[in-house]
């Protein structure tokens, strides 16, 4: 997966590789199938670990399952489904996409990750255009540490197949432009607020999907999957994230 805004990113690599993706407090996440908490990046570092989840976003294709090494960690994951945090060793090992229940001989896409210890990621499922059937596996960075005072926090995958280049447009005006296929933006501060957020063709200027009344919360960070497209329609998957007090989430 590219990423856009490319010297944004390289500055937050370098922040998150001193301290800010290790965070001292659990997380508690919300999808549009529930919520689940995930422990603090520092607790999952004393144990050798880092904290991974996987969002499917490959349509027409049966559940599927996802390995680390030999080890399957996620199971029977359908279109548009983004699961829980869960702790995996902090080591190398491919990153396998299967149909469920095949074998790991049968993978439909690897990624071979080096996974640091206390440090949050998202594996993305994709299909890397709508001209053949080949699956790419996509590794994120998830930065959970708070947004400024006040603050939300917001990044955009665009995992639609054939729509181009996307603008995101949130009630307070432009957030995110030219965002390409296959493409996860870095994360950006925006103003705490309840609206509609547009996406859309950035050489058509018009709406391709509308998320109505998003509730963008002071203190969390959220991802919105575009996904779709080829037939399908286009729709916006959106995860939200936020830190706890210690207790809670792990």
């Amino acid at each position: 997966m590219k990423i856009a805004l490319r010297s944004t990113l390289a500055l937050f690599v370098a922040l998150a590789g001193c301290s800010g993706n290790k965070t001292a407090q659990p997380s508690a996440s919300e999808t549009p199938a529930g919520g689940s908490t995930a422990p603090s990046g520092q607790q999952a570092a004393t144990q050798k670990r880092a904290l991974v989840r996987f969002a499917q976003t490959v349509h027409g294709n049966q559940p599927m399952d996802l390995w680390f090494g030999d080890m399957k960690v996620f199971s029977n994951v359908g279109y548009k489904q983004v699961t829980p945090y869960i702790e995996v060793p902090a080591e190398r090992h491919d990153f396998k996409l299967q149909n469920s229940g095949d074998t790991q001989t049968n993978a439909l896409a690897t990624n071979s990750e080096g996974l640091t210890a206390g440090a949050h990621y998202t594996i993305v499922a994709e299909k890397k255009n709508s001209k053949d059937q080949a699956l790419t596996l996509d590794s994120l960075n998830d930065d959970l540490t708070l947004p400024a005072e006040g603050k939300a926090k917001i990044r955009i995958v665009n995992a639609a197949l054939g729509l181009g280049k996307i603008d995101v447009v949130g009630p307070d005006g432009k957030i995110f432009s030219g965002v390409g296929d296959d493409t996860s933006t870095s994360y950006k501060d925006v103003s705490a607020a309840r609206g509609t957020l547009e996406v859309r063709r950035s050489d058509k200027k018009v709406d391709v999907l509308r998320i109505t009344n998003l509730n963008l919360q002071p203190g969390k960070i959220y991802t919105i999957f575009v996904v779709g497209g080829a037939g399908q329609p286009i729709e916006g998957v959106t995860v939200s994230d936020e830190l706890t007090p210690s207790g809670i989430g792990g």
